[in-house]
Order: structure tokens, then C-alpha cells, then sequence
């Protein structure tokens, strides 16, 4: 539960059962884990990201909710998104258009907008 992907309690270790995804507030259709977040599609189109947002990993310039300072949500930059998956510090998504966007940590280009900047909002890769 590093970065506190999945609820508020332990920054560190590991859990041994499931435990309930804390904080979202609606149901779920689809989660994509990667090494520092947890993001959540919801039925009615929302998002919401769990764990930190250093790099931009949650997709957004906005602060996390009142409530929980590792949950953010809903993210205004992932409206239309249909699909996510993540990695260690960013992620990408396919929207409703048919457009690939990704966002967060950019050191490698990983993002692949042809820069090393970290996106805190998605980024269209070059070639999509």
C-alpha cells in the first residue's frame, strides 16, 4: 500500500486480503494500478485516482479532495475516457474519440509527446 493506492491507513507494506478501494464515490467499471496510483472509471463517466500526484500522475493541477489527501477525483482532463492503463509514475488512456492521451511522469519521454516534461495534464503521444 505504498503512496496509499488503495485506502488512507498503512504508507507502507503490503495487504494480505482485498480491501474496499477508499473514497469513491460510485461504482466502478474499471481500475488501472500501477507502481504509484490506482485509477478508477466509474459507470457514469468520472474518473478518480488514488496515491500521489508529484509527477502528474493523477492528471491534474488541482490538489486532492477535502476529505483524503491521496484520492483526487473527479479529473476534468480524463472526461471521455474509456479506458486507462498505468506504469510506474504515469499513465495513458484511449477516449470515446478514438484519441490516445497520456499524462505524468516524463523523464524518459515515456509520455512520448516528444518532450521530458512531466504532464500534469494528458498530453497527445506524436504519431496518435
Amino acid at each position: 500500500n505504498a503512496y496509499r493506492r488503495f485506502d488512507s491507513s498503512a504508507i507502507s507494506g503490503t495487504l494480505g486480503a482485498p480491501v474496499p478501494l477508499e473514497g469513491i464515490p460510485g461504482d466502478v467499471v474499471s481500475l488501472a494500478v500501477g507502481d504509484q496510483n490506482v485509477y478508477a472509471l466509474l459507470t457514469d463517466g468520472g474518473t478518480f485516482c488514488r496515491g500521489v500526484n508529484s509527477f502528474g500522475n493523477c492528471a491534474t493541477t488541482q490538489g486532492p479532495t477535502p476529505a483524503d489527501p491521496y484520492l483526487y477525483g473527479p479529473i476534468p482532463s480524463l472526461a471521455g475516457i474509456t479506458r486507462m492503463w498505468a506504469s510506474l509514475a504515469f499513465a495513458c488512456g484511449t477516449f470515446s474519440d478514438g484519441g490516445v492521451m497520456c499524462w505524468g511522469y516524463n523523464s524518459a519521454g515515456q509520455v512520448g509527446d516528444g518532450t521530458t516534461m512531466n504532464r500534469f495534464v494528458p498530453a497527445r503521444p506524436l504519431g496518435f
